[in-house]
């Protein structure tokens, strides 16, 4: 996520009103056109050099299944989510937060497992490269944290998250919106709202539903803004994105998102599904913490419904 370009995505294929139930959205892109703020508004729920590098294998974890268990507080969490979890709190004292949900791969996907693959960097004096990682791969056996035995060079993540610690020079940069817009716009490759990718400056108004109108752009890009979450979709024809843009802002009346300010790009055709690293890649500024979610091939509705699940881990 530090190119200009989206980031790496698998390719889906889109059904149906854009699969935001069967196979989602790809995205990629980068904006510029009214200022940030200005764009569609409307409301969203939201809940209250290295010195080293970490990904030790571990192969007396035992097995794990993906199948969910009861936590203690009665929410329903993946069992590998929990593993990798407590693998990150055995390595790092940063905090740590992850999803309660995350959806069990079919066997056609290459499940019906999931397998974790952790990794904590910490720099010595630089807080900007401190941070830790996950990424849940489907597998066909259930493997221990960082388990060896299964092979991740070419397969791609069923969804996976970066926490990284900003920087002092960043987080002076936060002060406003316009800063923090521009800080997760940098971690996205520059995808956003005064990103290269709206090259024309040529809008239209359109309305998204639930009160909410969004911009579209001669690029094919839909923008709009609910409550701190600026929200895009990229595609090849616009009406198609505008499509797309009423569906997410359908299923966002339905999930309660992380009350922070965040950039959610989605892509709207099949082609920018190839083009880009994600159906839905979603950057959010959490005090000093920037989080990254990648959303992989997940259909959009599922990445939303794991960034509404984001809870911190207790005790850290």
């Amino acid at each position: 996520m530090k190119s200009i370009l989206p980031r790496p995505l698998v390719w889906l294929s889109v059904t149906g009103v854009l699969g935001l139930c069967a196979a989602g959205c790809g995205v990629s892109g980068h904006l510029a056109g009214p200022a940030p703020g200005t764009h569609g508004r409307g409301t969203v729920k939201t809940s209250g050099a290295r010195t080293s590098s970490t990904t030790t294998p571990s192969s007396s974890t035992p097995p794990h299944s993906s199948s969910s268990v009861a936590s203690p507080s009665g929410v329903q969490t993946n069992s590998v989510v929990a593993q990798a979890m407590a693998w990150l709190g055995h390595h790092t004292s940063q905090p740590l937060a992850a999803p309660t949900w995350v959806p069990a791969p079919s066997a056609s996907a290459g499940g019906p497992y999931l397998s974790a693959q952790t990794h904590v960097d910490h720099v010595s004096g630089v807080t900007s490269f401190n941070g830790w990682s996950v990424r849940l791969y489907p597998t066909s056996v259930a493997y221990g944290v960082n388990n060896s035995a299964f092979d991740t060079a070419h397969v791609h993540p069923w969804v996976s998250w970066t926490v990284q610690q900003l920087s002092s020079g960043m987080q002076n940069t936060m002060v406003t919106p316009s800063g923090r817009l521009q800080t997760l716009e940098g971690n996205n490759g520059n995808i956003g709202p005064n990103g290269p990718q709206i090259i024309s400056k040529h809008f239209q108004t359109v309305a998204l539903g639930m009160g909410i109108t969004g911009t579209l752009y001669t690029t094919n890009v839909v923008l709009w803004s609910q409550g701190p979450w600026t929200l895009m979709v990229l595609g090849d024809q616009g009406a198609q994105d505008v499509t797309v843009a009423r569906s997410v802002v359908q299923r966002l009346h339905d999930v309660t998102l992380p009350p922070y300010p965040a950039l959610a790009a989605i892509a709207g055709d099949r082609y920018q599904a190839q083009f880009s690293g994600n159906q839905v890649a979603i950057d959010w500024i959490h005090g000093t913490d920037l989080t990254t979610l990648n959303g992989a091939a997940l259909p959009v509705a599922s990445v939303f419904r794991i960034a509404s699940s984001w809870r911190p881990v207790p005790g850290r």
